[in-house]
């Protein structure tokens, strides 16, 4: 799991993570790439 990957998993809900990490090896054992970007910042429009 590269660096990148564990500190996005920090991120999630800890009731998920056993999921996502499941999800993630299943992924990349059938040659899928996982590349995780930095978010731009957002605006919250409040109506």
């Amino acid at each position: 799991m590269n660096e990148k990957f564990a500190l996005f998993t920090e991120t999630v809900d800890k009731h998920f993570r056993s999921f996502v990490n499941q999800l993630h090896e299943y992924l990349t054992e059938n040659v899928c790439k996982c590349d995780i970007k930095s978010q731009k910042a957002t605006r919250l429009y409040k109506e």
